[in-house]
């Protein structure tokens, strides 16, 4: 069984470029076919091509005919834009494309910058289920008596977990109580121990030097407009959900096209916003000591 290579990290660095031109040197050099599953949180969702950066359907067909008939890439399109995402849904959905290239005997390269899927889809993680009521009361108590009561009870409860939260992030500490209550575990029991469910995982990041990334992010999002962003937007505006309004370059563009700004100032925007993001990527996938870095020079 071939082990499970992941190419991680920041946006915009290149991951889906990396992960083609791996694929095509394993199976020019040594014969070695390989399909991909999807971790980027809005390549999950019909409709957002160009926004999410997804890779084209010329891309497919070409990797097709360099990989094989047989070439996937998994995840990709399987939500509708009204639909709201679950990170836990995601993982299972995941795991059993990476079961089906596996006994294929071919070499699944999971590709994408979104941390919470990759980290659910990776390491060793299980989701407790959720509870509306519970949810509620924990909520009603924040709303009664302030995110410091609702803290300190956390502590009662579990001080471990109540040490590594901030009472700032009220939604956290609300899920941690949730699950105390659920399983009658410390909150903590359900969080990645910092191990691979598959053995061997190999996981890559991309480092550019912070001014090059800065430009490749503004050519990239000069390049998303002039193939249409604008166009996508507004077909998809009425439809997103919650979920899918998060993705950078949503708000931008409807403010666009509510003629709050103009072209030029909806191109700084994306890419300021995407570079904010990028550095964000950058700290959250440093602090996993186990990502091997291709640092550009």
């Amino acid at each position: 069984m071939y082990p499970l290579v992941a190419i991680v990290g920041p946006t915009a660095t290149g991951k889906t470029q990396l992960a083609f031109r791996l694929a095509n040197l394993l199976k020019s050099k040594l014969d070695i076919s390989c399909s991909f599953v999807n971790a980027d949180a809005f390549a999950l969702y019909k409709g957002f091509d160009i926004i999410s950066a997804k890779p084209t359907v010329q891309d497919i067909c070409s990797a097709k005919k360099n990989l094989g008939e047989n070439f996937e890439f998994c995840q990709l399109d399987v939500l509708n834009l009204e639909e709201i995402s679950s990170v836990s849904v995601y993982q299972k959905k995941a795991r059993k494309d990476i079961g089906k290239i596996q006994k294929l005997f071919r070499l699944p390269i999971v590709v994408g910058g979104s941390a919470l899927y990759t980290n659910a889809l990776l390491d060793n993680i299980e989701f407790p289920a959720t509870n509306p009521e519970i949810r509620q009361k924990y909520n009603n108590l924040l709303d009664l008596k302030g995110k410091d009561y609702l803290y300190q009870l956390l502590a009662k409860k579990d001080f471990a977990s109540a040490k590594t939260l901030s009472s700032e992030n009220v939604r956290r500490v609300v899920r941690a109580l949730e699950v105390i209550e659920l399983t009658g575990k410390p909150f903590q029991a359900s969080l990645p121990k910092g191990d691979y469910f598959y053995k061997p995982t190999l996981v890559y990041a991309i480092k550019w030097p912070k001014d090059i990334l800065e430009k490749r992010i503004y050519r990239r999002t000069v390049d998303m407009v002039e193939k249409g962003l604008v166009a996508e937007i507004s077909q998809a505006r009425q439809r997103a959900g919650k979920t899918a309004r998060k993705a950078i370059g949503f708000a931008q563009t409807c403010d666009y096209l509510d003629g709050k700004i103009n072209q030029k100032q909806l191109i700084d925007s994306i890419s300021l916003a995407t570079f904010q993001l990028a550095k964000k990527q950058y700290k959250w996938f440093l602090r996993d000591k186990r990502i091997k870095w291709l640092e550009i020079v």
